[in-house]
């Protein structure tokens, strides 16, 4: 063998091993790949990493996208509002607790709301402002469909803690429905504030529905 062919011959050992180390390379970074992505490499069953259920976040709107609430979690929103029940003062309304409806003199129903707001987002206003800050309360079933309403301008008053509450607030029952048959459903509860600059708080909590007082 002359050293023109031996020559040859080495080069081309050369090539197969980079070669060789290029694939075995290019395996390792792909199974990498497929582990950081939530891909099964062992299985070839690609599948996307769950996300975490319990995944929170803080208000501006959307921040609890995600998370699964469960019985006795405060109320879903923002912060700085939470949704309550109580008629002489704020009570506070967990995820899981009864809303109770007691029937009016006039033979409907309605369910008593309130809501609480912290200090910050008020003390600011004037008292004229604080009669311009609209609340907007409604309950509705599992389908979506709304129950009962309730609006209110204004009327926050400032409790001992330091922040202000509105109270007293009565969502009356849609004419024909009768609380005896929801009795223990799931229903949600949501109060959506918005102040005379426009900018606008919400808060909401699962409950179940009892009859009745």
């Amino acid at each position: 063998m002359d050293i023109t062919t031996a020559h040859r011959r080495h080069d081309g050992g050369a090539l197969v091993a980079v070669a060789a180390a290029a694939l075995l390379y290019a395996a390792l970074a792909s199974a990498c790949q497929d582990q950081a992505s939530g891909v099964d490499a062992s299985s070839g069953d690609a599948h996307a990493a769950e996300p975490d259920a319990r995944a929170t976040g803080d208000g501006e709107g959307g921040g609890d996208a995600g998370r699964s609430w469960q019985q006795g979690d405060p109320p879903a929103g923002d912060r700085e509002l939470q949704i309550g029940s109580g008629i002489d003062a704020w009570e506070p309304l967990m995820h899981g607790d009864e809303l109770r409806w007691e029937r009016g003199i006039q033979g409907g129903s309605h369910a008593w709301l309130s809501s609480r707001l912290e200090r910050d987002v008020l003390e600011s206003l004037t008292s004229e402002q604080r009669d311009e800050v609209q609340s907007a309360f409604r309950i509705e079933d599992e389908a979506g469909e709304v129950l009962a309403t309730a609006n209110r301008a204004g009327h926050y008053r400032e409790t001992d803690e330091g922040d202000f509450a509105l109270t007293s607030v009565f969502a009356i029952l849609r004419a024909g429905l009768r609380p005896s048959t929801m009795d223990g459903d799931r229903l949600s509860a949501y109060v959506d504030v918005q102040l005379p600059g426009g900018e606008t708080y919400t808060s909401s909590v699962w409950v179940h529905s009892a009859c009745c007082d």
